[in-house]
């Protein structure tokens, strides 16, 4: 009888903890997709049923690790969304190197990488927590909502690549990096994640390499410059902006069209 009511102890204690356990998971996942919604709210007009509508298609919250590789759904009934974090598109050479194309930043859409690119993935730069919906579950407004999302997603993903060949081929590198920072700063503040010209950013020197075609301690003699002119300052992983117009006019960078 004794043995029994260990047993029966220890049982409820693992369904107790079990049952936390999942509180806690639901909690994070609705507190990301209400986060998401806010977001979102900054950029488009919401309905105030589809933060509700949202959640319930959301089939999963994954959360990736600094550097992890991360699998882009190739099912047209779902996708993906960045709630939190930044994650990169990257190519692999065959000789190890590796280059950075883009970034996927918060409330942005993991576009599937196409079939003929083996060399490319995803990594996660930094913690990363990403959405899963499944678009039959959508109500009609959510539907729309996340269709619209992923077609500006698309149309500004080629508007960056076509910038990031102007800047390989054209900009210096002070030029790359002041047109860089503009970007993320225009589409970060486009979902309130900019205070006073300043944003969280965990890239290192060598993800800034990666991405525009320099070398780590080129990028580091970048940074020093336009810190010295009074442009911007990385520190902490944060990016503070003093001279948003100067920064602009360095980079030739229109804040309206991203260009």
């Amino acid at each position: 009888m004794v043995q029994i009511q260990i047993l029966n102890s220890s049982t409820a204690a693992q369904t107790g903890r079990s049952t936390r356990l999942l509180s806690a998971a639901c909690s994070k996942k609705a507190a990301a997709c209400d986060l998401l919604v806010k977001r979102l709210a900054r950029a488009t007009f919401i309905d105030r049923h589809v933060s509700s509508d949202l959640l319930a298609a959301a089939t999963n919250l994954h959360p990736a690790s600094n550097g992890q590789t991360i699998r882009v759904t190739s099912r047209p009934s779902h996708v993906q969304v960045v709630a939190d974090g930044w994650a990169c598109r990257a190519h692999i050479l065959p000789s190890g190197a590796r280059q950075l194309t883009d970034l996927v930043l918060p409330t942005e859409i993991l576009l599937p990488v196409g079939a003929g690119e083996p060399s490319a993935e995803m990594l996660a730069c930094g913690p990363v927590d990403l959405f899963t919906f499944d678009l039959t579950k959508l109500s009609e407004p959510a539907l729309s909502l996340i269709l619209r999302v992923r077609e500006a997603g698309r149309n500004a993903e080629a508007t960056r690549l076509r910038a990031r060949l102007v800047s390989l081929g054209r900009r210096d590198a002070r030029e790359r990096l002041a047109y860089f920072i503009a970007d993320v700063h225009a589409r970060l503040k486009c979902v309130d994640l900019v205070e006073d010209d300043a944003f969280a950013c965990p890239l290192t020197q060598e993800h800034l390499a990666d991405l525009l075609g320099l070398t780590p301690v080129h990028v580091n003699r970048v940074l020093a410059r336009l810190r010295a002119e009074g442009v911007l300052a990385m520190s902490s992983r944060r990016i503070f902006i003093a001279d948003l117009p100067t920064l602009h006019r360095i980079g030739g960078f229109d804040q309206y069209t991203g260009d």
